[in-house]
């Protein structure tokens, strides 16, 4: 993977971090984001910030606390280590990015619409850093999960326009078995023929090694 620009600071100003109200936050996390997507792209940007916002909201968060102990003479920690440190963070299961027998991953959790349109955000954003090539998206569901609403909002991502789509099922009561979950996703994409249904999780990260 490429490496991503470095987080400048999203405040540029010193509160107590008991001061900061969460709207607020959110307010300049917006600007911010607006005006880094907007940089990067060479131009302006219609992406709906508020389903990017909440990751940056905790940087904001931390870039603030950092500023009041800087403040207060407790500690201080310079742009560099700011930079290092955001860039380290690990999510397990949250975009969590790996590395198999030279194939990358992006592991992640989303098990709802909310999650779902942050992950098909995150795909558009990382998708010119990521190893170019075709993707594969392996999917699983709960069964009493909304899965339509989830398969609305990954189908939005163009970075998912052409993927191959392999739906398994994992072991649990409540899971949603693999051939139902690849009906739902035949019946909302335009080209059907890329959506299979595989025996098991293991098999589908099998079948999209093979494919890439």
């Amino acid at each position: 993977m490429k490496s991503l620009l470095g987080l400048q600071s999203l405040t540029g100003v010193v509160y107590s971090i008991t001061e900061i109200p969460v709207e607020l936050i959110r307010e300049i996390v917006a600007t911010k984001v607006l005006e880094v997507v907007g940089k990067r792209r060479n131009g302006g940007s219609s992406i709906d910030v508020s389903k990017i916002v909440g990751d940056a909201a905790n940087v904001a968060v931390a870039d603030a606390m950092l500023d009041a102990l800087e403040a207060a003479g407790i500690a201080r920690a310079d742009e560099t280590a700011r930079r290092g440190g955001y860039a380290s963070v690990v999510w397990p299961g949250r975009l969590e990015l790996l590395e198999v027998d030279g194939h990358e991953i992006l592991l992640d959790g989303a098990h709802n619409p909310a999650g779902a349109v942050a992950l098909a955000t995150a795909l558009d954003d990382l998708r010119p850093f990521l190893v170019p090539g075709p993707i594969t998206l392996l999917t699983a569901s709960m069964g009493d999960k909304d899965v339509e609403g989830v398969i609305t909002a990954l189908t939005g991502s163009p970075a998912l326009a052409d993927a191959t789509i392999l739906c398994a099922a994992v072991d649990l009561p409540r899971a949603m078995p693999a051939s139902d979950l690849a009906g739902r996703w035949r019946a909302a994409v335009h080209d059907p023929g890329r959506v299979s249904d595989v025996a098991s999780v293991a098999m589908g990260m099998r079948q999209a090694f093979a494919s890439a």
